[in-house]
């Protein structure tokens, strides 16, 4: 049964790529941030007043929902450029957020969280540039 499951890994890896295979990674955190927006416990909105300052929060759930299905979409796909263009976007764009909240008051630690957005944002954008590798042969190589 192990042996099933990764040969079936290693033959989706081979149909995704690196690249597909990051948008399904970046995809599963997209979902699991707008999830994180949509349910709030009680006394935690004090944590996202800055988020909520330039928008409400089910506005950044919906585009982190947005952006997630839209990686999930294209990782099947050849073109994925929207997909890179739109969660870098996204990334920065919640880097910026939290660094704005430093300067506004509203988020005094937000500088850690701001850093930690914007670098992987650009660890995204470094991705979208990876050109993706040859696929593999099917079976094994022999030499004569």
């Amino acid at each position: 049964m192990t042996g099933r499951v990764a040969g079936a890994a290693r033959q989706a890896w081979r149909l995704l790529g690196r690249r597909g295979v990051s948008l399904l990674f970046v995809g599963m955190l997209g979902l699991v941030l707008a999830a994180s927006l949509t349910v709030l416990p009680p006394g935690q909105m004090a944590a996202y007043t800055a988020l909520a300052a330039l928008a409400p929060l089910p506005v950044w759930a919906s585009a982190w929902m947005v952006s997630a299905l839209l990686c999930w979409f294209q990782a099947f796909r050849r073109q994925d450029r929207i997909a890179f263009a739109t969660a870098t976007a996204m990334w920065w764009l919640y880097g910026i957020a939290y660094l704005l909240g430093v300067v506004n008051g509203l988020n005094p630690r937000g500088w850690v969280g701001g850093l930690i957005w914007l670098a992987f944002g650009g660890w995204l954008n470094l991705i979208a540039t990876w050109p993706e590798a040859p696929p593999a042969p099917a079976g094994p190589v022999r030499e004569e």
